[in-house]
């Protein structure tokens, strides 16, 4: 059965600027950890993001919803990847939380 896993954090810094920390964000967590076992990518359609990345003949995904305060992002991992939940929680919630200031995830 898939994981799903919902993080929301405020950031406040506007849409365009934690877009642009998000896709910086994204490259250095891509290099460090997917690309050694895998791919992924992250696209934008306005303020909503859809990420994937593939590892061990799996395919897991995220969509990213940046708002004026806050990003709401959605990770939906497959049955093979699920075990891994916990720690791509915390590595999300972890980056996510740097956005803002006081590290508020809600």
């Amino acid at each position: 059965m898939a994981r799903t896993i919902l993080i929301t954090s405020r950031h406040g810094l506007g849409a365009e600027r934690v877009k642009a920390r998000i896709n910086e964000r994204f490259a250095v967590l891509k290099s460090a950890y997917v690309d050694r076992i895998g791919a992924a990518e992250l696209r934008w359609e306005g303020d909503v993001g859809h990420a994937y990345a593939t590892a061990l003949g799996a395919r897991g995904m995220a969509t990213l919803t940046v708002g004026e305060g806050d990003v709401r992002i959605e990770i939906v991992l497959p049955l093979l990847l699920a075990p891994l939940g916990g720690f791509v929680e915390s590595l999300v919630r972890g980056n996510a939380d740097a956005l803002h200031p006081l590290g508020s995830s809600a």
